[in-house]
């Protein structure tokens, strides 16, 4: 068994990290290439944390439906660790979330280990929130979706559950260790951007550390390897999804088209209004046009009229709702096609592919 755990990711070196500024972090984030065993690595952690010190956690999920048979799928990835033990599950507040019982071993009854709940749950979390104070861990896996299916406002909503959970013990607040897995997709995901990630990441960053948070970009070797000598990958080694996923490649991030241009004799077309997931409220993008070329940047003119939005939530009596098949998004999918769009950044280029849809 040890050979064998010794080729999977381990817990230990993220856990050992401190802070920017010298603190234990409340968040540890693990992105790294697929079947490289980061949440298993978790899942262990979680549960060897809840048996040996009565800790017990939360599984994090985005949607309602993924809540489903979570309780097995937690203990199958487990098995060979705990053969004694089993987990079943009960739904509380209309199925917002699940308490989790650990059944087996020593434990003569089933014992109360943990819960299970959806982000668009968060209000009602927020009502039950002191059933949640013997929650020390929570773990949200694939917080990067892999096709940018993310719920509205889900970065407010995550903290809220967060912030319910450590409410506990008749305390205001108190330390909740928060634990975010994914694949590498995307250095533009919503959890990146808010906690300023984004900017940050370099081509061989291994660790970075931002004020309560730490980042470790994992490569396994030997999931790589054996990911990429699979007949089926062999099949399709040319695409850049097979890069991505043995690899650690940014499957979704390119920095074609992304340069700061002088928009000095270009037309001032108009702003944009979307929801910034990093500071919880709208915010402004800059259209210009000129020659063969459609420039968009953060140089907002606040004089200017033509003010739009493609979010209901963004809506005001300053700006003008428009559609999917409106003449801006036909002009962005034209020019992109044609090689003539250009973006200050990448993060500004994934707001307007994702208003686009061609994320």
């Amino acid at each position: 068994m040890g050979d064998k755990m010794g080729q999977y990711y381990r817990l230990d070196r993220l856990l050992s990290k401190k802070d920017i500024n010298g603190n234990t972090p409340e968040i540890y984030i693990v992105a790294g290439n697929r079947t490289a065993g980061k949440t298993f690595a978790i899942k262990e952690f979680m549960l060897r944390d809840f048996l040996k010190n009565g800790h017990q956690f939360m599984l994090q999920f985005r949607k309602n439906y993924d809540i489903s048979d979570c309780e097995k799928s937690f203990m199958d990835d487990l098995r060979d660790l705990f053969p004694h033990y089993d987990m079943h599950a009960e739904s509380e507040r209309r199925g917002a979330y699940k308490v989790l019982y650990l059944t087996g071993g020593e434990f003569k009854e089933p014992l109360e280990c943990g819960f299970a709940t959806y982000l668009n749950a968060y209000e009602s979390i927020k009502r039950a929130a002191s059933r949640f104070s013997g929650v020390y861990n929570r773990f949200m896996d694939e917080f990067q979706s892999e096709n940018g299916d993310y719920i509205d406002r889900e970065i407010s909503k995550y903290m809220s559950i967060h912030y319910s959970i450590a409410r506990g013990y008749g305390k205001q607040y108190r330390y909740v260790r928060e634990f975010l897995a994914s694949n590498t997709f995307t250095k533009y995901n919503p959890y990146y951007i808010a906690l300023g990630i984004s900017e940050r990441l370099e081509h061989n960053s291994k660790f970075v550390r931002g004020d309560g948070w730490v980042l470790e970009i994992t490569n396994n070797d030997n999931a790589r390897t054996l990911m990429l000598n699979s007949g089926f990958s062999k099949a399709f080694g040319g695409t850049s999804y097979v890069q991505s996923a043995a690899k650690n490649k940014h499957i979704l991030d390119n920095d074609a088209f992304v340069s700061a241009e002088n928009t000095r004799g270009m037309l001032y077309w108009g702003t944009i209004v979307f929801y910034n997931d990093e500071s919880d409220a709208p915010d402004k993008i800059a259209v210009y046009v000129g020659q063969n070329k459609c420039y968009v940047c953060s140089k907002v003119n606040s004089e200017h009229k033509r003010v739009i939005t493609f979010n209901p939530r963004t809506h005001t009596e300053d700006t003008l709702l428009t559609s999917d098949n409106a003449e801006l998004i036909r002009f962005f999918r034209d020019s992109f096609d044609r090689g003539f769009m250009y973006f200050e950044s990448g993060k500004i280029k994934k707001i307007v592919l994702d208003i686009m849809r061609y994320s």
